[in-house]
């Protein structure tokens, strides 16, 4: 497809979304419109019906956060519908922060991704208490915080061995023009850079083998590299990392310590047990939207639409 008809396709979409905002404007000019870069709504939803428990609103799937923020701009100034009760979401990314002013109509998650917000030890917790029935008052008493331990050091290390991978991507995404057609980022899996195992990890790649995996990204400076490299290892990687990354790995020592737990012999729990979640690569999102952490900032935003 060539890139003017990538173009036209994109500001036909923008069309209908636009198009459909207005249907529900109509409709009921009191609820709020909340634009979502895709589906984000699983994480919001919950979030939302907690906050303003008593407002209506509607989900639109923008389908990517250029297209969430040229909707956004379209309605504020726009004559009929710059005063409409809309609200806005996208992720922060490997982008610089949205300006100020716009943030006090945007939502800008405070890292990455909200898949990020899935990847606390708290929600890792959480998901241990509810789903496995563990806590500190059952079993021994000490598998809670056995397995909390266990995430947080498998998480460091998992932290160390991708550290180059999200330097290099940051590179692309912040250096060089069409990066997204370059990087197929969906379609290579985590497993392709690192193995997980509970308490280990393997890395699989070189940057040298990142120009194989992804033959059409441009070449990056060496020395740049090394130095974002840096940066990221003194900085809260769980935050600022790929959140795609980031949950799969929840979803994989999840995943194996529940292979762990139903075991006839467990390692990291004093008896057999069962769970009955289902951790899906497609869903978790979705799956463990109730778990995972709510920022201040977004409370505030919620609030901010009364």
């Amino acid at each position: 497809m060539s890139s003017t008809t990538k173009l036209r396709f994109a500001r036909d979409d923008k069309a209908v979304k636009f198009l459909e905002f207005i249907r529900l404007y109509s409709k009921d000019s009191q609820q709020v419109c909340c634009f979502f870069e895709g589906d984000d709504a699983k994480y919001y939803c919950v979030r939302i019906h907690a906050i303003l428990p008593n407002h209506s609103w509607s989900p639109i799937n923008c389908r990517g956060k250029r297209q969430v923020l040229e909707l956004y701009a379209l309605i504020s100034n726009h004559a009929d519908y710059a005063k409409a009760r809309t609200s806005f979401f996208v992720d922060r990314d490997f982008d610089p922060p949205l300006p100020s002013e716009v943030r006090k109509r945007v939502y800008e998650t405070p890292c990455y991704s909200i898949e990020n917000l899935y990847t606390t030890v708290d929600c890792f917790r959480r998901v241990l208490q509810s789903e496995f029935g563990i806590t500190d008052g059952v079993h021994d008493g000490t598998a809670l915080e056995k397995c909390c331990e266990l995430f947080q050091k498998t998480h460091q290390s998992f932290h160390e061995a991708i550290t180059e991978l999200n330097a290099w991507i940051w590179l692309q995404r912040n250096n060089n023009i069409n990066t997204a057609s370059a990087l197929n980022l969906r379609g290579v899996k985590l497993d392709r850079f690192v193995g997980v195992s509970l308490g280990a990890i393997t890395k699989r790649y070189t940057v040298a083998e990142l120009k194989d995996v992804f033959p059409q990204a441009p070449a990056v400076d060496e020395n740049t590299l090394v130095s974002k490299i840096v940066e990221f290892q003194s900085s809260d990687r769980r935050r600022l990392f790929r959140g795609k990354y980031e949950i799969e790995f929840l979803r994989l020592m999840l995943t194996k310590l529940m292979e762990d737990f139903r075991s006839a012999e467990p390692r990291f729990f004093p008896r057999q047990g069962k769970v009955k979640c289902t951790l899906s690569r497609e869903n978790i999102i979705s799956e463990l939207s109730q778990y995972a952490d709510t920022p201040e900032c977004l409370r505030e935003y919620l609030l901010s639409l009364n």
